[in-house]
Formats: C-alpha cells, structure tokens, sequence
C-alpha cells in the first residue's frame, strides 16, 4: 500500500478549528473547477472531510466572469468541458486507489489519491453553461 504524509492547508486548518464543533456541517462555497488541479482539490477536500468528522458539503461550479479566467489564463469559453473533466476525476480520487484520466485537460498516470473522504462525499455543483 503507497503511503504518503498529508499536507495541511487552509481548508485542513480551517476543519481542525471546525472539529470541536461536533453538528455543523463545514461548507467553502463554491470552487470554480476549472481553476483548480481536481486530484488536489479532491485529496484536499478529502483531507478536510476526515478532519471534520464526515460534515463537510463540497460545492463546484464553472465560474461565471470571464476575468476570473483571464488572469489564470485559463480558456472561460471552455470552462464546462474542462469542469466535466474535473468532476470525473474528483469521483475516481474518491473513489478508486488509483486513477488512470487521459483527457484534453487533465491527465494522470496511475496517481494515488490519499486519502479517502470520512463519508460519502455528493458533489454540488452551479454554473451558468
């Protein structure tokens, strides 16, 4: 079994600070999938899950402003195929021990996403098409 250590960031201190809290459900509004690596955001929001004790809510969208996009030089007018591409791989991060994704944004060769989510993440997600 590959094991890795886990890296802590804002949303894993956020959680932490949020554990003592045992009946509120942790919510970050909504990430604009096209803007983030999904096998990070996934073992990220997995990361926060566990912290948490299973109470997070994870919320995607497309992003809505064009200059949102701009300054990461991402493409707006391909925001959904590349959020379709993200919300397949964040499944298989959650879901599978190792994920295989060749895709016309994101490709990964056998990654081992760790960990796992404390309960069974549902997706959310909004934006304009």
């Amino acid at each position: 079994m590959h094991m890795r250590k886990l890296e802590f960031g804002l949303w894993d201190s956020f959680g932490v600070h949020e554990m003592s809290r045992s009946r509120i459900r942790i919510g970050t509004m909504i990430y604009q999938l096209p803007l983030h690596n999904p096998m990070r955001l996934a073992e990220e929001a997995a990361t926060l899950d566990h912290l948490a004790r299973g109470r997070l809510e994870f919320g995607a969208g497309l992003g809505t402003y064009e200059h949102e996009f701009i300054r990461w030089n991402t493409s707006f007018a391909e925001r959904q195929a590349m959020s379709d591409e993200a919300l397949e791989i964040i499944l298989k991060a959650w879901t599978e021990e190792s994920v295989t994704y060749e895709g016309k944004y994101w490709q990964f060769d056998e990654a081992l996403p760790v960990p796992k989510p404390y309960q069974k993440l549902h997706l959310n997600s909004s934006g304009k098409r």
